[in-house]
């Protein structure tokens, strides 16, 4: 219930679907002569794509997220990876039959760096189809392809083809941590979404390190305006509101240890 409820609700909360909304508000009010609602609400609707489109917004937001964690000097007692779908395009890699990448492929590439670094490693991907009523792939099944294209011994690879989202990525992977090898497992995602992996992962007990990649800042980005970059600038503001409120919606129905998590598991970290 908690993944339907959490993506409707994000088709109707997210930044464009909320302008529309509110544009409709506005034309809806216009036409019932509520000429002052209108003009707010419009007023509200171009504030929103102002500031999502021609500021830098999305990524001062996305900045907290991607400089919370940092990958270990000298990792100890590592026995395995695992790494969470949604580096791949399901629509295209199922019809294709392929391992398509989209914009957070680093997460597989890394694993696979990794892989190959560490041949007695285990390899755990997680990530089954995330879409309500999508006909695409999990992540799971075109990264195995993808790990198998690089010769990567299959028996080293544990699927996780059930999870629909990061809460489900921790519970799923522990049941295939319990019956590997004793250890630490290092947690490749995207650095923006590590505060609230590590969370889940630490809520259900499984021992993860951070590994962030795919990072969208720079890290040390100031408040400018950016006329030139509107269709670079929407994406990231997008996906830095899902995160934030998805953080708060994981620490509310107690599916992360800690509304932001930091480095070390403590009550206020």
């Amino acid at each position: 219930m908690f993944f339907v409820l959490s993506k409707l609700f994000w088709n109707f909360a997210q930044p464009l679907s909320l302008v529309f909304f509110l544009v409709l508000l506005s034309c809806v009010s216009a036409f019932r002569h509520r000429t002052a609602l209108a003009g707010m609400v419009s007023l509200l609707a171009c504030a929103i794509l102002f500031i999502g489109c021609y500021t830098n917004i999305g990524s001062l937001m996305l900045q907290p997220l991607e400089n919370r964690f940092h990958r270990p000097d000298n990792p100890q007692n590592v026995v395995g990876i695992i790494v969470l779908g949604g580096g791949n395009d399901g629509l295209v890699s199922k019809a294709r039959h392929d391992y398509e990448l989209n914009g957070a492929g680093d997460r597989f590439v890394e694993a696979l760096r990794l892989a190959m670094l560490h041949p007695s490693w285990k390899i755990i991907i997680s990530g089954g189809v995330g879409s309500i009523g999508s006909d695409e792939e999990g992540s799971a099944v075109a990264g195995k392809r993808f790990f198998a294209a690089f010769d990567i011994d299959p028996s080293r690879i544990l699927l996780d083809t059930r999870s629909q989202n990061t809460a489900q990525n921790a519970a799923y992977s522990k049941t295939l941590v319990e019956n590997a090898p004793s250890g630490q497992w290092l947690l490749v995602t995207s650095a923006y979404h590590m505060p609230r992996a590590i969370g889940a992962f630490r809520a259900v007990g499984v021992p993860v390190l951070p590994w962030p990649v795919d990072y969208r800042t720079g890290g040390e980005e100031s408040l400018r305006i950016e006329l030139a970059g509107p269709t670079d600038n929407i994406p990231s503001f997008t996906l830095a509101v899902k995160e934030w409120i998805g953080l708060f919606a994981y620490r509310q129905s107690g599916r992360t240890s800690a509304f932001f998590p930091g480095p070390k598991p403590c009550p206020t970290c």
